[in-house]
């Protein structure tokens, strides 16, 4: 595919775009920050995700063990972010293989939460353009599944009410890498439409801002 097509999340801070990176960096920080507020690690470059402070453990523990959590919801989501900060210190092998691993512990009948998290973040460490997608694919079937009970018993509610701009913005970008900008438009409208439920914060205002360059670049390709 043309450099100059819509940056997506899989490759932000790599290879970026024609026009500069800005829409790999808006749609990668958007999926950073969400499993930033889930995991409660720290994203470096990343802007609405930097400045978190890891909650528990450390990259190098094993993502199994979960240190330092203190129940199944500790082990799971410290994991994740111990294979993000592994991601994003450039092992994209082994922060693949972590991933696979916890979504096997995981399995199929697994919190929807942890799920949806695990493959929102599996696709940021995806080569493959149609993987990434499948991951975002995942992710969002993984969301339709929370329900009000669940979201109410996480510390992080309010902001897990608000991934859906964040799930649909990332689905946008990879339909438009993969050239298919008649999907692209119908996620980007979900995710401009779910942006209701956005705060004014650097989280909100990095979503915001992707759905807005996407918007743009769609509208060049006349969708």
């Amino acid at each position: 595919m043309a450099d100059d097509e819509a940056g997506t999340t899989g490759t932000a801070g790599t290879t970026g775009t024609a026009d500069g990176g800005t829409d790999a960096d808006a749609t990668h920080a958007a999926r950073t920050a969400h499993t930033t507020r889930t995991t409660g690690t720290a994203e470096e470059g990343e802007g609405a995700g930097a400045g978190a402070t890891a909650a528990t453990g450390t990259a190098d523990e094993d993502a199994d063990a979960g240190a330092g959590g203190s129940g199944p919801d500790d082990a799971v989501l410290t994991g994740i972010g111990q294979a993000m900060m592994l991601l994003h210190g450039g092992d994209r092998e082994e922060a693949r293989n972590r991933f696979q691993a916890l979504w096997e512990r995981i399995g199929p009948d697994g919190d929807p939460l942890h799920r949806c998290t695990l493959a929102h973040s599996m696709a940021d460490a995806q080569d493959d353009p149609e993987a990434e997608l499948a991951w975002d694919l995942r992710a969002l079937t993984a969301a339709d599944a929370l329900d009000d009970d669940r979201l109410a018993r996480h510390d992080t509610a309010v902001a897990l009410r608000a991934l859906y701009p964040s799930l649909h913005v990332n689905l946008a970008a990879d339909f438009l890498k993969l050239r298919r900008p008649g999907a692209a438009r119908e996620h980007l409208d979900r995710a401009r439409a779910a942006s209701t439920a956005l705060g004014d914060d650097g989280y909100g205002t990095g979503v915001r801002a992707a759905i807005d360059r996407l918007d743009r670049r769609l509208r060049e390709q006349g969708a």
